[in-house]
């Protein structure tokens, strides 16, 4: 080799008229680069990954590279796509001829006869400038840092590169082949002395390891030799030897056979046990004198079962003049220059006949596989049975019999049998030339006719089968039985019931039924002819009158059924309680909220800062629309009248500052100014002032396209704001109501009422409706429920539920009226909470389920047109936003 490669350097050297010298040695020049790339179009580019092959999802990755093997970063990705390691890319265009591929996954150990237990990744270099087959492996993975080394380093050419590249690595395996196709081609499925060196190559790096102690050889080997293409690790040398020698070469061979056979494909394993050093003493086996020249026996296909089958005779050749090779022989008896021997083992020479007799299988179409080795040759002599099957045959399937019925089948005729065979089925019996056969099994040959009698289902619209099998042959009798079914007919399902309620379906009356048939049910009672069965079955006929009465279940949107069988008919009666009225929303982060109100159904809020927000039911979310552009307060009213609101009055929370007293507070002056809101242009505009006194904590309600305010309290003109004294107060019983048409305010009758703050009030079926609210800042609740007649301009008081509350009740200060679905409801929480729906007819009051029992932090409620939202608002407690649907129960 090396002298190969000087005379190369010297034709190279004289062909360009240069030379180059060193002190002690001529120095070897490098090859020329390659040609420019060029471009490779529309390229369809399949092959292989083996090691032994790799396994179906294995990713695969073409990495385009330049003319120095510099990745372009143009890639294309696929998979394996069979057991077999086949991947296929289709119609890729390349701008260069130079690609890198990269297989990862796991595959089929052939050493150990079994799929790797993790991943394996294998490297290809390859130019498919005028190739479409490229296959990943061993080989192709030792040689590609080094040919790049070469290239990138050295300048090679691509060609040169491999070509060496390869030639280093067989070197490190004991083997010596100038002319060996390049990595990418090779395939260990097929014959020839280059693909039984890469079998070779890879058993001997698969020796015992895991993957993981394969990968790391591997990675050992291509870092030794990157630079000088030489394996300088006596471990590694020494570790490939221990490797080869304790290879199992028959077992191996016997591992890819049976898998190439699993996977249907004709393999062809090529003699990689000559490319094996076996024992060590670095010879390879195809060089030793013990070892003769390639023979094979031919496979023998559709014999007899337990037949003694006597394969073509070989002659040894190749040995050595005068010597001798050990001979061994298994699963098979040999047989040596016509006589038979006894023992497994023995030696043969030079023109020696051999024969091997083997007894093939007792089953129909299986293998027999014997393997005769001498020296480090193995061959196989395989021995295949006939299938032994007749031609086929069918039943016709029998239907709508009688339920506990014996059936004959139709009669049919055997022929395509070579001799007799057996035949059996698995249930009923089988007649055969018109008598019944008693035994599991009977011998069938051509001619023969048969039968079989069966019984049918005692279940209705069910199906017997009988299977008759002579050989692998098989063909089915079916019995299907009659359904039983009346004519069809259905309970109609309960929707929005009520929780925890009885319900009967819709009556059904049964027709066309055969029989008398049974009928049950899995939940439920079950009322026939207006009667209750007692459990869960009875027996039913035509005319007969079926209900079902059922429970609805406790929780809300739950669904419970029952299902009624008659025959083979199945039926179903439900029941879905109402919807759950309480639908947790998104929850609104804000420190404190202050008031809300509705404009056209859609809700907004203020905040502690009189920043305004919008709820936007199809997304769920809460967004900021604009800020209040008054002086901030607290404690103002809100009320909307068409499609804008209104706000005004409250407590401006002014800060005076104790620069000059040394003492600083709130004032908490109320106002007296009211805004109005237009939410589509997202503008406020000043409307006339509050002509009452400058109030606060009052309350409003529109009725009519009017707003009306009411009670709260203002302040003594001589009110100590510094000291904060809150007795100076004065109550308010004012009624104002103010129309926008005109942007004016009219005085109308008092409130009769306890005076208060804090109270809630409605504009609801053409009335008003006002309640609670405390008195003072000790939280003393004031009682009474009135309604406001603008017609007449009166109130009227109504049944009062206030009075009922807990004595340490701490007022009404957080409370909400507001009207859903046509109904009416109040709402209060501070320590505690409740709900409650007026009955305007009896004028009464009654509880509403709330979803939880701690509702800490709840600040009021705003009315849509048919839900309602409450929103969070105190300084603690958890920040929550409810829907509120009136039940439907």
């Amino acid at each position: 080799m090396v002298k190969n490669y000087f005379i190369n350097v010297f034709l190279f050297l004289c062909l360009f008229t240069f030379l180059s010298c060193q002190e002690e040695e001529q120095a070897p020049l490098t090859p020329a680069p390659d040609s420019d790339t060029l471009a490779v179009n529309h390229l369809n580019l399949k092959g292989y990954v083996q090691k032994g092959p790799f396994i179906n999802g294995t990713a695969i990755t073409v990495a385009e590279m330049d003319r120095k093997l510099v990745v372009t970063g143009k890639n294309f990705n696929t998979q394996i796509i069979d057991n077999k390691g086949t991947f296929n890319l289709k119609d890729i265009s390349l701008q260069s001829e130079y690609t890198l591929l990269k297989a990862d996954g796991f595959y089929f150990d052939e050493v150990q006869g079994e799929k790797s237990a993790a991943q394996l990744t294998l490297y290809a270099l390859a130019n498919v400038s005028d190739v479409s087959s490229v296959n990943v492996n061993l080989l192709s993975h030792l040689e590609k840092d080094r040919v790049l080394y070469l290239i990138q380093e050295e300048d090679y050419s691509f060609a040169e590169a491999k070509q060496r590249a390869a030639q280093e690595i067989l070197a490190i395996f004991g083997i010596e082949k100038e002319d060996i196709v390049q990595a990418e081609l090779l395939d260990i499925s097929q014959q020839g002395d280059d693909n039984a060196i890469l079998l070779a190559i890879s058993v001997t790096l698969q020796g015992d390891n895991t993957v993981a102690e394969l990968s790391e050889l591997l990675a050992n080997i291509i870092t030794d030799i990157r630079e000088d293409g030489a394996l300088d690790s006596e471990s590694s040398h020494q570790k490939l030897r221990q490797q080869a020698m304790l290879l199992d070469l028959p077992k191996i061979r016997m591992h890819l056979v049976k898998r190439y056979e699993e996977l249907g494909v004709k393999a062809t394993i090529p003699n990689f046990e000559m490319y094996v050093d076996s024992d060590g003493d670095g010879i390879l086996n195809k060089d030793e004198d013990d070892t003769p020249d390639e023979f094979a026996f031919p496979t023998q296909k559709d014999v007899a079962i337990s037949s003694e089958i006597i394969s073509d005779e070989i002659t040894i050749a190749g040995l050595k003049v005068g010597g001798v090779s050990n001979l061994k022989v298994s699963n098979a008896v040999v047989a040596v220059n016509g006589i038979t021997l006894t023992d497994s083992t023995a030696q043969v020479k030079n023109g020696d006949k051999i024969k091997l007799l083997v007894t093939s299988s007792s089953h129909y179409a299986d293998t027999v596989v014997a393997s005769l080795i001498v020296g480090y040759l193995s061959s196989y002599f395989t021995v295949v049975t006939d299938d032994y099957k007749p031609d086929a045959f069918s039943f016709t399937a029998q239907k709508d019999v009688a339920v506990d019925s014996t059936y004959t089948s139709n009669t049919i005729t055997i022929s395509g049998l070579p001799h007799p065979t057996p035949a059996s089925v698995d249930k009923g019996i089988l007649i055969k030339n018109g008598v019944e056969i008693q035994a599991d099994t009977t011998l069938v040959k051509n001619g023969d006719q048969l039968a079989v009698h069966l019984q049918s289902s005692d279940q209705y619209f069910t199906t017997i089968s009988s299977k008759l099998d002579i050989n692998g042959v098989i063909a089915s009798f079916d019995l299907i039985t009659d359904d039983y079914k009346p004519d069809d007919f259905s309970f109609t399902p309960i929707e929005n019931a009520k929780r925890d309620s009885i319900y009967t379906s819709n009556t059904i009356t049964l027709s066309e039924l055969p029989h008398p048939t049974p009928i049950n049910i899995d939940e439920g009672t079950l009322i026939i002819n207006g009667k209750e069965v007692l459990g869960t079955e009875a027996t039913v006929k035509n005319g007969d009158q079926v209900v079902v009465r059922l429970i609805a279940s406790t929780e809300y949107e739950t669904k419970v059924n029952s299902f009624i069988n008659i025959g083979a008919s199945r039926h179903e009666f439900s029941i879905i309680t109402v919807l759950n009225p309480w639908q947790r929303k998104a929850d609104l982060a804000l420190s404190n909220t202050r008031r809300g109100f509705s404009i056209d159904d859609n809700i907004y809020i203020t905040d502690d800062s009189m920043r305004i927000y919008q709820y936007v039911a199809d997304k769920d979310q809460w967004r900021y629309k604009t800020k209040f552009p008054g002086k901030h307060r607290s404690d103002f009213v809100t009320f909307s009248i068409g499609s804008k609101a209104y706000i005004g009055s409250g407590n401006n929370n002014e800060f005076t500052s104790g620069a000059e007293t040394g003492k600083s507070f709130y004032e908490n002056r109320p106002e007296r100014d009211f805004w109005e809101y237009n939410p589509s242009t997202n503008q406020w505009t000043q409307k006339a002032d509050f002509p009452g006194e400058n109030i606060a904590s009052a309350t409003s309600f529109t009725i009519n396209n009017k707003g009306y305010v009411t009670v709260g309290y203002y302040d003594d003109p001589n009110y100590d704001y510094e000291n904060n004294y809150y007795e100076d107060h004065i109550y308010s019983r004012q009624l104002w109501e103010y129309d926008p048409l005109t942007d004016q305010w009219l005085r109308k009758a008092d409130f009769p009422g306890g005076t208060r703050r804090g109270a809630a009030s409605i504009g609801f079926d053409r009335k008003g409706y006002l309640g609670g609210g405390n008195k003072g800042m000790e939280g003393n609740p004031v009682y009474g429920f009135w309604t406001y007649d603008p017609v007449a301009d009166s109130w009227t008081e109504k049944a009062n539920f206030t009075e009922q509350l807990p004595l340490d009740y701490w007022g009404f200060g957080n409370c909400s009226f507001f009207s859903v679905n046509g109904s009416l409801y109040f709402m209060a929480t501070y320590s505690r909470i409740f709900l409650k729906e007026y009955d305007a007819i009896h004028s009464l009051w009654k509880d509403v389920e709330l979803p939880n029992d701690s509702w800490y932090g709840i600040r009021g409620v705003i009315s849509g047109k048919q839900k309602a939202y409450f929103y969070p608002g105190l300084y603690e407690g958890p920040v929550e936003s409810w829907e509120f649907t009136p039940p439907m129960e």
